[in-house]
């Protein structure tokens, strides 16, 4: 199997489930068979089995509540087997985005009255 940037994928984080993609691989420790050396390659294009990968994992559709240290499975997509798992070392924090103020309807209402002649009741 060969891991890449935007590798689709499937998380399980106890019962959450969440189709997720694996971006920006910065890291890669594999191990070489014949003289058991750990090698550290950085910020590799793609990975192969067996080998311990750190990269970024972000959700394709809204962002998820996640604890440091929390233990996760990876799936695929298509046939739900288990090729990986990991634990959360840091994750950035979500912010949202400030909503506009409540706009008083009575304005709009007046406004279009002026603008299109119309007689409200």
């Amino acid at each position: 199997m060969i891991i890449s940037n935007g590798f689709s994928c499937v998380i399980h984080m106890g019962a959450y489930t969440h189709e997720v993609i694996l971006d920006n691989l910065t890291q890669c420790l594999t191990v070489c068979p014949e003289s058991n050396a750990e090698i550290l390659h950085k910020a590799p294009t793609y990975v192969k089995a067996p080998s311990k990968i750190w990269c970024q994992i972000s959700c394709k559709d809204c962002p998820t509540a996640l604890h440091k240290y929390e233990n996760f499975v990876l799936r695929y997509v298509s046939d739900n087997n288990t090729f990986g798992i990991g634990k959360i070392l840091k994750y950035k924090p979500h912010t949202i985005p400030q909503q506009p103020e409540p706009v008083n309807s009575d304005f709009y209402l007046k406004k279009m009255k002026e603008e299109h002649h119309i007689k409200l009741r």
